[in-house]
């Protein structure tokens, strides 16, 4: 809805026409102002989303990483395998 009203209600300013009264440019000036603030919290909130979306994907990254470091450490002393298998058997 507020993309279409918005697109009309720039067409109404666009040509000068429709406005005899000043309330009504007035009203269509506030529902105008209104409709873009609307769309722009709608994108505001898309952009917060996409933000933790990239915040979740670096913090896995950094820890594939450190556990990529970690069992290339641990590979050269007893082997990456066997030490992620004995730290599960130890949780248990």
């Amino acid at each position: 809805m507020s993309d279409k009203g918005i697109e009309e209600l720039k067409s109404m300013f666009s040509d000068g026409s429709g406005f005899g009264d000043p309330d009504a440019r007035r009203n269509a000036e506030l529902r105008l102002q209104t409709l873009l603030v609307e769309r722009q919290d709608r994108t505001a909130a898309q952009l917060n989303r996409l933000t933790l979306l990239l915040v979740v994907v670096a913090f896995i990254n950094a820890l594939l990483l450190a556990s990529q470091n970690f069992c290339k450490i641990e590979r050269q002393t007893t082997g990456c395998m066997f030490f992620l298998i004995r730290a599960r058997i130890r949780k248990l």
